[in-house]
């Protein structure tokens, strides 16, 4: 075999290897693309779906008006309801007043029954 031959044979094996890892390369290629379209298509369906779980400002606002409505309402209720009891001070003089008084009919119990 010339040294031609062999220079020919090797062309042909270099030739066939650059062939197969460019195919290789360019089938890699084909399946990045088709995974990337997927990542994509899956990727804008959880936005969509994203988007429609969650509440809109519009929304929120409304609810926001009308709990405050109605805490407006439970403190007026609370300020009639604080109207409406004794305060400390003023039971506690009752209180002792009673006591005063009961501290009164005992003493008048007492002589009674001493007599």
């Amino acid at each position: 075999m010339s040294y031609q031959d062999w220079f020919n044979i090797l062309v042909s094996i270099v030739g066939a290897l650059s062939t197969w890892w460019l195919v290789t390369v360019w089938q890699r290629l084909k399946d990045s693309d088709s995974n990337q379209t997927l990542l994509k298509d899956k990727y804008h369906a959880l936005e969509l779906l994203i988007a429609q779980e969650y509440v809109k400002k519009s929304e929120v606002d409304s609810i926001n008006k009308e709990l405050f409505l109605k805490l407006g309402k439970i403190e007026k209720l609370e300020m009639t309801v604080a109207t409406h009891y004794v305060t400390k001070e003023d039971f506690k003089s009752s209180v002792e007043a009673l006591i005063a008084k009961l501290d009164k009919i005992d003493e008048k119990l007492d002589r009674k029954a001493d007599k």
